[in-house]
């Protein structure tokens, strides 16, 4: 090994019961060694099998980890995942760590995407993870309301997300999305509702999303449209209502639909009926010819 890759003293000889290796692990194995898992943590179902369908997981310095009697300490999750995918992984594995060494295992905060597209080289990571989730959730239902909730069985692991924002930042002009969402983030649209809007938005140009934008957040005058809206917002603040962010995405699209045609809204305009004997359907946005 090249030495400037070793910072610190090798005392590798002073531990002659730890081995370590790098195996193969096929589902047989995943199984034989699950069988020792005699004390850990409640398994989750992370996504380690969609990773490993995906042909995404790489040697990447994680180990499995055994006690010096046996026991698993660390890896029944990628285990499980290895069965569940039927497919086999490359993975460091330590032998002979002490039993009581596992308190200290796994208590360090998960990467996250936003994490992992900093590490990537691109900015303003934290609202780029929350657009590419919302936007991910829209292109695989087809309609822009599911991007404002999440449900629970529709998931997407980090690794899925990531491969979405390196295959489409450039194409989908993630970035330039990103740039507006952040001029016209408030404390009650987050990230993810103003991304899908704005991906909606830009198919009318640049310049109409540039002076939208420039009136939501105050840098010009708002039009009469605008104004509406902001009165709108305002008053409804501090609304817990869990089905808000489909409501106020409506009422920002309308606005949207009423300032590109020239024609007013009035506070009874800015509404969605989700519910009753005549269920309102989600407006689209309005696109320029």
């Amino acid at each position: 090994m090249n030495d400037l890759y070793t910072y610190g003293q090798d005392v590798t000889s002073e531990h002659p019961e730890v081995k370590i290796t790098i195996e193969v692990i096929t589902p047989d194995v995943a199984q034989r060694m699950l069988k020792s898992n005699v004390h850990n943590r409640k398994m989750k179902r992370a996504g380690y099998v969609q990773d490993m369908l995906d042909g995404a997981w790489e040697l990447n310095g994680s180990s499995i980890v055994f006690s010096d009697t046996g026991a698993l300490l660390d890896g029944q999750n990628r285990l499980m995942a290895c069965i569940r995918a039927n497919k086999p992984f490359v993975t460091v594995v330590v032998r002979g760590i002490v039993a009581t060494a596992q308190e200290s295992m796994d208590i360090g905060a998960a990467r996250t995407l936003s994490d992992m597209l900093t590490l990537r080289g691109y900015p303003n990571a934290i609202t780029l993870a929350s657009v590419t989730a919302a936007l991910a959730r829209v292109d695989r239902h087809g309609k822009i309301e599911a991007g404002f909730y999440k449900i629970a069985s529709d998931t997407f692991t980090r690794r899925q997300l990531l491969r979405y924002v390196e295959e489409n930042y450039e194409s989908m002009e993630l970035g330039k999305i990103v740039n507006y969402t952040k001029r016209v983030l408030t404390k009650f649209e987050p990230a993810s509702l103003w991304g899908v809007l704005i991906r909606e938005m830009l198919k009318s140009g640049d310049a109409n999303v540039e002076e939208f934008i420039k009136q939501i957040n105050g840098t010009t005058t708002p039009s009469p449209q605008v104004f509406q809206l902001l009165k709108k917002l305002t008053k409804n603040r501090e609304s817990t209502k869990t089905e808000q962010k489909k409501i106020i995405a409506a009422w920002i699209i309308k606005t949207w639909n009423a300032w590109m045609k020239g024609v007013p809204v009035t506070p009874n305009t800015l509404r969605l009926t989700l519910g009753g004997a005549h269920p309102e359907n989600f407006p689209t946005v309005y696109v320029a010819e």
